[in-house]
């Protein structure tokens, strides 16, 4: 062969692989919209099927399907799946954007379950990690809810006034407190809100 030819099939080797990343690209975004929409509208039928299907097992990466997994334990309420998904994530190397996103879930799943050493764990990994954005959140739950405090009561009623889902862990904070009466006043402020949305 000569120079022109082998210039050639070398330019032709180049643009078939550049598409073939560009449609695969495309089409991986495209699957991981209809597997989020299906599962996040609890179609959790349709969203087995489309993810076992030989397209995602080859599209998405281990790690990819494993936050799924996560995700769909939490949506269906399936303790077992989520504990087990927790624990194969543990055997993958993840980047510090998905260490945030799977600690995070697993501080805050173990800390409702008051399973407070693993809590602590994972509220220790997330403190570590520098990419996690929302450690004034952590911190204030960690002090509510593992330390029993009330450490963040004022900045947090301040808070409510924008936000009043934030009804509910003042609530927690005045119980931690020994407030009865405030207690119950932000119980029933955090339920009219609920009822209202």
């Amino acid at each position: 062969m000569d120079r022109d030819t082998i210039f050639k099939i070398t330019v032709a080797l180049i643009l078939i692989t550049i598409l073939y990343t560009l449609v695969r690209f495309f089409y991986r975004q495209r699957v991981l919209k209809q597997l989020g929409t299906l599962l996040y509208s609890n179609d959790i039928e349709n969203y087995r099927k489309r993810f076992d299907s030989k397209s995602v097992k080859f599209l998405l990466t281990p790690v990819e399907r494993q936050l799924f997994t996560l995700d769909e334990g939490f949506l269906t309420t399936q303790e077992d799946l989520i504990r087990s998904t927790l624990n194969q994530l543990d055997n993958f190397r993840l980047n510090d954007q998905q260490k945030g996103i799977v600690h995070s879930k697993a501080f805050y799943f173990f800390t409702s379950l008051g399973e407070i050493e693993s809590a602590k764990h994972y509220y220790a990994l997330l403190l570590n990690n520098k990419s996690y954005p929302d450690k004034y959140n952590l911190k204030r739950a960690y002090n509510t809810y593992i330390e029993k405090g009330y450490e963040y009561l004022e900045e947090t009623i301040k808070q409510a006034q924008s936000n009043p889902t934030n009804y509910a862990i003042i609530a927690d904070m005045y119980h931690n407190k020994g407030d009865t009466d405030n207690h119950k006043k932000y119980t029933e402020l955090f339920k009219k809100y609920m009822d209202s949305q």
